[in-house]
């Protein structure tokens, strides 16, 4: 006779890797604190405004790398809403996410977008190649996090990592359907992934044991 094996209960997935809060505020005071030069400026400030966008609006990396300047200003301004189209987005599920006020002040303070929008240079990439024809590649992206992460903050991280963190502090704050929509997950088993804990929540559970 066969003996059938008993079938494995489902492994849980692991709690995505994300930044603490005191690693977020290094790796944005960073770009305030490292010496810039002029002929650097432009980079520095774009690289802001990328790391910016998976942080404080949860993009993916090859969401971020696709934008164009009509996706972020308008008539030379932030816009307060960046409305993702279902060509650049995974799935073709397009979503609509809200900026930050510290992304939007990024945005504004790049040397030449601006001025971009207002003579109607709106297709044109805002992360783009030597060709400005081509937009910049994910890995081209990951390369850049990689170094500023390491000058930051002492290690290097994937993009994805900044996304993550985003949805870990959403989801403390949000409805879990909120954090799935802005996320743009097609379900929800994706978004739970983010209820885990991480070290902030073990170190506050524990901080509340100790004796005053």
């Amino acid at each position: 006779m066969t003996k059938h094996k008993n079938p494995q209960p489902p492994q849980p997935r692991e709690s995505p890797e994300t930044l603490t809060a005191e690693e977020c505020a290094k790796l944005i005071a960073w770009f305030s604190d490292c010496p810039r030069i002029p002929c650097g400026r432009l980079k520095h400030q774009r690289n802001l405004v990328a790391v910016l966008l998976m942080l404080d609006a949860g993009l993916r990396v090859s969401e971020v790398c696709q934008l164009t300047i009509g996706d972020l200003l308008i008539a030379g301004e932030p816009k307060r809403n960046l409305e993702l189209t279902s060509e650049i987005t995974k799935g073709a599920k397009p979503r609509n996410v809200p900026l930050t006020t510290r992304l939007r002040k990024a945005i504004q303070d790049h040397p030449r977008w601006p001025e971009y929008s207002l003579r109607g240079y709106n297709d044109d990439y805002v992360f783009y190649c030597s060709r400005k024809e081509d937009h910049l590649t994910t890995r081209a992206l990951q390369i850049i996090v990689n170094k500023i992460s390491l000058k930051a903050i002492g290690r290097k991280i994937h993009p994805h990592v900044l996304r993550h963190t985003f949805a870990t502090r959403l989801m403390r704050q949000a409805p879990m359907r909120v954090v799935q929509e802005l996320l743009g997950h097609a379900n929800l088993q994706s978004t739970q992934i983010y209820t885990h804990p991480n070290n902030d929540d073990l170190e506050k559970a524990i901080k509340r044991l100790e004796w005053n």
